[in-house]
């Protein structure tokens, strides 16, 4: 995988597009989208005012069910977090 085509699937990542739909566009699997998910270092300044969790089913490597902290208003997704990861979850919510 090149860098150029890495660069190409962050700047998708960045806007509104799905894992699933980004993989279609790159003729890769969505496991590989998640993993380059995973390498990028991202912390938001702070949490809207309204905040979404959206919990949905996946099978990876990292467990079943996962989730995402949304924001309903702008439509842009924060984070994830991931299955057996909850502590996290609640860590990066009580700031």
């Amino acid at each position: 995988m090149t860098k150029l085509l890495i660069k190409a699937i962050i700047e998708k990542i960045c806007g509104n597009y799905s894992m699933k739909s980004i993989a279609k566009d790159f003729g890769i699997s969505s496991c590989t989208v998640a993993r380059i998910f995973d390498f990028l270092s991202y912390k938001p300044d702070a949490f809207p005012k309204v905040l979404s969790i959206n919990e949905f089913k996946e099978t990876t490597e990292k467990g079943k069910y996962h989730c995402r902290l949304v924001d309903p208003i702008k439509s842009n997704v924060i984070d994830f977090v991931y299955s057996g990861n909850f502590a996290e979850a609640k860590r990066k919510l009580s700031k």
